[in-house]
């Protein structure tokens, strides 16, 4: 735990930083531009609460409680952004399944600063 928490620290950038042509909440990836930033977030320009995260309806789980599976998760990689950091896990490391589908543990992120 101390290792992630170290690389959660050493990762973070300045809150509002943004990279040219991503979202951000100062500068030229403000809010008010995030709708002009790419033809993937042209709706953030058609009302005032949208977010660039795609959001998709999720699974309804039935009361079925998921299982989780962590083989020995090694390999992971870091990514720096103007967000936070996203660690990257090699495909088949972690799996959760439920209701018979299985889905492979790809990615996590944190955000610095919160959209919300």
């Amino acid at each position: 735990m101390k290792y992630v928490i170290a690389g959660l620290l050493a990762a973070t950038v300045p809150a509002g930083t943004a990279l040219a042509d991503e979202w951000g909440y100062a500068g030229d990836g403000a809010p008010v531009n995030w709708g002009a930033l790419s033809p993937d977030f042209a709706v953030c320009s058609a009302g005032v609460q949208q977010s660039p995260v795609d959001l998709v309806p999720g699974i309804i789980a039935d009361g079925v409680r998921p299982v989780l599976d962590f083989a020995d998760v090694s390999g992971v990689e870091a990514e720096r952004s103007a967000h936070g950091v996203t660690y990257h896990v090699p495909s088949g490391s972690a799996q959760l399944s439920l209701n018979g589908r299985s889905f492979d543990l790809l990615q996590f992120h944190f955000h610095a600063a919160s959209e919300h």
